[in-house]
């Protein structure tokens, strides 16, 4: 049964190598048996005995350590794919592709494809590498969080659902240097072209912004939304604005409609939401200091606290409704006040917030007023007060997620 099982594996190996590979030593197809033995010969036993002449003039380009061979030539299976190969001559000094590699280093860059993740898209399977130069142990676990990754998700958008849990992953001291610096490498063999290079390279001020909300980016990691039954997340939605560059107050203008939209019945059968207002206030907040500190690069023109006072002030007038028996009305101004935010219509958006007061025998906040000078402000209050409006109790909506 062992010796079976160990036959079946053999031509299992052979097969998936020969596809990279061709038919080198012993993946030769009209080798039928002796693979291990034929490999040993080819491949182990030239590296241990050192038989190889030596090169005395020159050191190996890649290690710097070690006496390069003599005659060495860069060809690995994955280097033609990297436009190093001897019928690119024009790229190679001299036009000589024979460069100075040491064996060790020649070993190491045969292994490189046991260090690719397999993906299958469409009818091609595609190679990934997560690249990084922190460490070997982050180089390691990257690659293994990628196969993970990859194994629950077998569409195109597994790219911001990967570099999310990566970012998650890090540790609070260390993020902000070590998401500096990574790319994911895909290679397609079906295509003679050359690899795909996604960066990763993120400012400064983007990775100290990410290390300084990663609790507040981790309470958002079950957050959702259904439409039409295509469920979708609000962690990776927001990741992946802020890996563009693209993050705005407008994809909180997004899930307060689509929250709205889910409380009417008509709606409830397209539309499904799996958060509560106090969530989308954490969004707001982090919208806010991504502005002002990664876009504005500024310093901010109001506090936390004060997001947080425009909530309460929302949440006030919400209670002051319904002691009024006109809970009913909460959803039409908010509605009103969602629109004008959406195409920035600052007077109209105060002509709804003066109405309401008025007509309540309230006085409006004064922060409106002075939020004026400054439109990040004004819609960080403004979105803030909405999300007041709409939210219950806390606690009430922790118990119905």
């Amino acid at each position: 049964m062992d010796e079976e099982c160990e036959a079946f594996l053999e031509s299992e190996v052979k097969v998936y190598l020969s596809k990279l590979y061709g038919q080198k030593s012993f993946l030769q197809r009209q080798l039928k048996k002796d693979f291990k033995k034929v490999f040993i010969k080819d491949f182990e036993k030239p590296i241990l005995n050192a038989k190889v002449p030596v090169d005395e003039k020159h050191i190996c380009i890649s290690c710097g350590l070690r006496p390069a061979k003599k005659n060495v030539l860069f060809d690995t299976g994955l280097s033609p794919f990297l436009g190093v190969n001897k019928d690119a001559l024009n790229v190679f000094w001299q036009f000589n592709p024979k460069l100075p590699l040491c064996e060790i280093c020649e070993l190491i860059y045969f292994s490189a494809f046991a260090g690719l993740t397999d993906f299958t898209r469409g009818n091609n399977k595609v190679f990934y590498f997560v690249n990084r130069d922190s460490s070997v142990e982050e180089l390691y676990n990257a690659n293994l969080l990628l196969q993970q990754v990859l194994k629950k998700n077998t569409n195109e958008n597994f790219l911001i659902d990967f570099f999310t849990e990566l970012i998650l992953l890090e540790e609070q001291q260390k993020a902000e240097y070590s998401l500096q610096n990574i790319a994911l490498i895909e290679i397609d063999l079906s295509k003679d072209i050359l690899p795909k290079v996604f960066s990763f390279n993120i400012s400064r001020e983007k990775a100290k912004f990410i290390k300084n909300h990663t609790q507040d980016l981790k309470s958002l990691a079950r957050l959702g939304y259904e439409i039409k039954d295509e469920r979708r997340y609000v962690l990776f939605e927001l990741i992946g604005d802020i890996l563009r560059n693209s993050l705005t107050y407008g994809y909180v203008n997004k899930l307060l409609r689509f929250y709205m939209s889910a409380l009417r019945p008509a709606k409830r059968s397209s539309f499904k939401v799996y958060y509560y207002p106090y969530h989308l206030q954490t969004i707001t907040k982090i919208i806010n200091t991504f502005i002002e500190y990664v876009i504005l690069r500024r310093t901010p023109m109001h506090e936390e606290k004060d997001l947080w006072s425009a909530y309460h002030r929302g949440k006030e007038l919400a209670d002051r409704l319904r002691t009024k028996k006109a809970e009913n009305k909460i959803d039409g101004i908010a509605y009103r006040l969602v629109n004008a935010l959406r195409i920035g219509d600052v007077n109209t958006f105060m002509n709804v917030l003066i109405r309401t007061y008025m007509a309540n025998e309230m006085e409006v906040p004064a922060m409106f007023i002075k939020s004026f000078v400054d439109k990040n402000t004004f819609y960080a209050y403004g979105y803030s007060f909405i999300n007041g409006l709409l939210s219950k109790d806390k606690q009430q909506e922790e118990n119905n997620e």
